[in-house]
């Protein structure tokens, strides 16, 4: 006795979108005239960045099926291209479904710049209730320490990033031993 099964094929799914996550959106990701004007707290140089374009798409998750391949799912992606004019660089922030947001420079490898994960270790991450920055108050900021930030060639970063404003302190570590600080005085957010 044989028994013949037909309707049932394990590799035929319905692809399904997986979006990315809102904290990490409302963090990193900002619409073209978006900026934000930095000042140097020892100097009083300033520093604005804008964003110049966003890019979004969608990836398709590819799993093996028998000889061949099938889409099991489709996962958001968003680029926001910024241009700092103090310091003449362009960067790209990189938003993928189920990732952090990551900060690159043209040809240097990326920096986490803010995770949505629990951040179970001080000595990378805290998550600063209140922090008044330039006369302005922003809740739940997350403190990101980067040992050996490639985005300022290898040096000890603190960056502090606020939901629906983005990066609002950097603080980078010198050779001298003192820290180069740079506090969001003035932004314009579109999201």
């Amino acid at each position: 006795m044989s028994l013949l099964m037909t309707g049932c094929n394990k590799c035929k799914t319905d692809p399904i979108l997986i979006y990315a996550s809102k904290d990490i959106l409302d963090v990193g990701i900002f619409q073209p005239g978006s900026f934000w004007v930095y000042e140097n707290d020892a100097t009083g140089v300033r520093d604005s960045v804008i964003v110049t374009a966003v890019e979004y798409k969608t990836d398709t998750v590819r799993e093996a099926c028998g000889d061949g391949q099938t889409d099991v799912n489709y996962t958001e992606s968003f680029y926001m291209f910024t241009t700092s004019f103090f310091y003449g660089t362009n960067y790209v922030s990189q938003v993928k479904a189920g990732e952090p947001l990551l900060v690159a420079k043209e040809n240097y490898p990326a920096d986490t710049l803010f995770s949505n994960a629990a951040c179970t270790n001080p000595g990378y991450c805290n998550i600063i209730e209140t922090m008044k920055v330039f006369q302005k108050n922003y809740s739940n900021v997350y403190e990101r320490i980067d040992s050996s930030s490639d985005l300022y060639e290898g040096r000890l970063v603190h960056f502090f990033s606020a939901p629906n404003h983005g990066l609002i302190r950097r603080e980078i570590f010198l050779s001298d031993s003192t820290w180069e600080t740079w506090t969001l005085i003035h932004h314009h957010i579109v999201q």
